[in-house]
């Protein structure tokens, strides 16, 4: 199977993220990222990412995912239009995630097609075309639109039962937190008040990089589990840090399909209120990295957190910055709490993070729900 990923700058962060930790469970399968050009583009939290093909390099897709730019409403260009025409035509399976289900709609592929997509993309287009459905997902034949990104997961459950089974869509990961029914019943007070939900959003991200009270280091690698620093970019992204993306050395980050971009390297940073170390394949590598060995025997000790997810553990443990810690007593501290956050899988780092935004910063948990589709509404 040939998945294609359309992407612009300002997708969320989750969507990526799931999707590459979904494709990456299907059996053979292959994935290509593309977009207007090959090049860097910036996720919404600021995360940059690296592809090598364009839309002028693919024309054919077993299944397409759209995923459009969350900063503004804006019509796409003929040659995009062009694209999405040529490549729905063939394809089993479209998907249109929140913006990116507008910017199939403006290509005409929808005609005909029962669909929706955010409010906030409606006003420009309303004239011109019929009215989308007020819910959070619809599945109509070969067609699967959202019109926000909780029904992220939803969406992709449905795309990869149409594709592959439902025997492969019972496995895929999270999809034990999936609602398909509710996701996809008509909502008009969730679906109107997105469009609020969505600004507010937008001008915190916007006043987040201008007046970050905090700072954020999040340590990226190759071959590092890309869910785990994109869940974890989507939430901080909410709160009032200032994210700060490092690696070994600054520049391109490898992952399966599509590199990270480290902005800085590790020795720029030797504080943080919040470090981040990820999990991932290469993890024996970077235990036996003496510089960055000993640059984690110095941050994490002067950092206020320190949030470790899966192997991410172990990267801290042979630093030594864990010497005096008890870990018997770090075991016993509910999710979220104390200075080493030291936690099994994405899903538990979510939950810590959300409960800090909840507690430190005053965030509503329900706020969040409507962003991100593992924890429950």
């Amino acid at each position: 199977m040939q998945i294609i990923v359309y992407i612009q700058s300002h997708i969320l962060d989750a969507d990526l993220g799931l999707i590459h930790k979904v494709v990456s469970t299907l059996p053979k399968t292959s994935l290509t990222i593309v977009g207007d050009r090959a090049g860097d583009y910036r996720l919404l939290s600021g995360l940059g990412v690296r592809i090598t093909h364009s839309i002028d390099d693919v024309d054919f897709a077993d299944m397409l995912i759209v995923l459009g730019d969350e900063k503004r409403t804006a019509s796409i260009d003929a040659s995009l239009k062009a694209w999405l025409q040529k490549i729905s035509q063939t394809a089993m399976c479209v998907v249109g995630l929140s913006s990116g289900a507008a910017y199939l709609m403006q290509a005409g592929v929808l005609e005909g097609v029962t669909f929706t997509y955010p409010k906030y993309h409606c006003k420009p287009f309303m004239k011109q075309h019929q009215k989308p459905q007020k819910t959070r997902l619809v599945n109509d034949k070969k067609f699967i639109t959202t019109s926000m990104p909780s029904a992220t997961l939803g969406a992709l459950y449905l795309a990869t039962e149409k594709l592959y089974g439902e025997h492969i869509a019972s496995t895929i990961p999270f999809q034990a937190d999936i609602d398909v029914q509710k996701l996809c019943a008509e909502d008009k007070r969730l679906y109107n008040g997105y469009k609020a939900k969505h600004a507010q959003y937008i001008k915190q991200l916007e006043k987040n990089n201008k007046k970050a009270k905090y700072s954020a280091v999040i340590y990226l690698f190759d071959d590092m589990h890309s869910i785990d620093v994109f869940l974890t970019t989507s939430i901080l992204s909410h709160l009032p840090y200032q994210l700060n993306f490092i690696g070994n050395a600054s520049g391109g980050v490898s992952l399966n399909h599509f590199e990270l971009i480290a902005d800085k390297a590790i020795q720029n940073f030797t504080y943080s209120d919040l470090l981040v170390i990820g999990g991932g394949e290469s993890t024996n590598q970077n235990i036996v990295n003496e510089y960055l060995t000993y640059w984690m025997s110095r941050i994490a000790p002067a950092s206020y957190r320190v949030l470790t997810i899966g192997e991410g553990e172990q990267t801290l443990g042979v630093s030594g910055a864990l010497r005096d810690v008890n870990i018997d007593v770090l075991n016993e501290l509910p999710l979220g709490e104390g200075k080493y956050l030291m936690v099994d899988d994405i899903t538990q780092a979510v939950e810590s993070l959300l409960r800090i935004a909840q507690s430190e910063f005053g965030f509503k948990r329900q706020s969040y729900t409507t962003y991100f589709g593992i924890t429950k509404d």
